[in-house]
């Protein structure tokens, strides 16, 4: 009975809230940064993509919109092994080379302002061919990838890396199956039970003087981080590039306050 269960799940369309326009723009600009070997998103690159700046730096070139897209694709369930991926791959090089600049080579790089929309097409192509099986594949990937990366789970959100020198990472992990309300939930519950961890590893000898966040969060949604007591920071490297940053001082006062808001 189980497998059937699963069956039928797996064959449900993907919920559209599962993929938004941003976070598909987020998610890319992210893949882009790092075949470049940056750390994280540039703020300055990002902001300007997020809001569609005429004229704003360059960053996304197709082939690594391609590239971020068929790492994405390829292992999930509704399309592993189908004769439909070489067809899904040409799909998606169309789409993205529909967008370039007009008489230009594939390697060059997008313009801001053409993104929205390719982003749109992209989530459009998602929602129509995706299942939930394939998100909560996703989903389960992401907890996976945080786990044998050291983070502590706090709940199905919200995760950590233990303090060092005072400093405590804080993750937001992926939960596409769940409505946007349900996040936000989810995030501020998490929020609230990170509190006794922080309590613990302070007991145990592990000073935690601020938690220090640089997930797709800060970027994607600074008003529900600032309403939990955050600050945007915009912190930048030895090479001048910049990453969103959210930080939140640890006192007597945060570990105290058991309010939701």
């Amino acid at each position: 009975m189980e497998t059937k269960k699963s069956q039928v799940e797996s064959r449900e369309p993907v919920p559209t809230y599962a993929f938004s326009v941003r976070e598909l723009q987020m998610g890319i600009a992210s893949a882009y940064a790092g075949g470049r070997g940056e750390r994280g998103w540039s703020a300055d690159s990002l902001r300007s993509i997020t809001q569609n700046v005429p004229g704003a730096q360059t960053v996304l070139g197709p082939r690594s919109v391609l590239a971020w897209l068929e790492k994405t694709l390829k292992d999930l369930p509704s399309l592993k092994e189908s004769p439909l991926d070489q067809h899904v791959y040409e799909t998606f090089r169309e789409m993205i080379l529909d967008f370039r600049p007009i008489s230009s080579d594939e390697d060059a790089e997008l313009q801001p302002e053409a993104f929205a929309p390719l982003a749109s097409a992209v989530k459009a192509w998602l929602d129509t061919h995706l299942t939930l099986g394939d998100v909560k594949f996703l989903d389960k990937a992401t907890a996976e990838h945080f786990s044998k990366g050291g983070f502590h789970k706090v709940n199905e959100l919200v995760y950590y890396l233990p303090p060092k020198d005072g400093v405590m990472e804080l993750h937001i992990g992926s939960v596409r199956h769940v409505p946007p309300m349900g996040r936000l939930r989810l995030f501020r519950e998490g929020m609230q039970e990170l509190k006794q961890h922080v309590r613990q590893e302070i007991a145990w000898g592990h000073p935690v003087k601020v938690i220090r966040g640089t997930s797709w969060i800060v970027s994607a949604s600074p008003e529900s981080v600032q309403r939990l007591g955050f600050r945007i920071v915009i912190v930048r490297d030895v090479n001048g590039r910049s990453t969103d940053t959210c930080e939140l001082t640890v006192d007597e006062a945060w570990l105290k306050t058991d309010k939701k808001s």
